[in-house]
């Protein structure tokens, strides 16, 4: 049986991401339980700030501002914290289990789901695809910026 890896960066997916790759994965006699789901979380730090952002802009706060001013006279740029490339631990998850398994077809939404990790995502697709025995598949390909 082939093994199907899905990919997707929870903040970009959405209602029936789940859906489509099981359509997808049922074309190869694979059901949704045996699809090995990869869900990239949004980083804690942005949920913070952004948390912290709205609640300034709906209560017309500077709670944002005050942090910021804060970390700066610590010798912390809050926007070095918030643009930061974002950590992956579920797409090294998708690494190592899709190695582990000798290859697969890695499923992704679309290109823009490999983006945004420190590394461009060209990159990112040249290390999925050096997994032996693994293929590549984008469900909405999108063409890049």
């Amino acid at each position: 049986m082939t093994e199907i890896f899905a990919y997707f960066r929870v903040a970009l997916a959405d209602d029936n991401t789940e859906d489509v790759v099981a359509a997808f994965a049922a074309g190869y006699g694979v059901e949704l339980p045996e699809i090995h789901f990869f869900g990239e979380a949004v980083p804690p730090v942005m949920v913070l700030w952004t948390v912290l952002t709205t609640m300034d802009h709906a209560h017309s706060t500077a709670h944002s501002q005050r942090v910021a001013d804060y970390a700066y006279q610590r010798g912390t740029l809050i926007e070095q914290l918030v643009n930061a490339p974002a950590p992956c631990p579920a797409l090294w998850g998708l690494i190592a289990a899709a190695t582990e398994a000798g290859g697969g077809i890695v499923v992704v939404p679309g290109p823009e789901h490999l983006e945004g990790f420190g590394a461009p995502g060209p990159i990112v697709e040249q290390q999925l695809r050096a997994i032996p025995s693994t293929r590549l598949v984008y469900l909405t390909p999108t063409p890049r910026s």
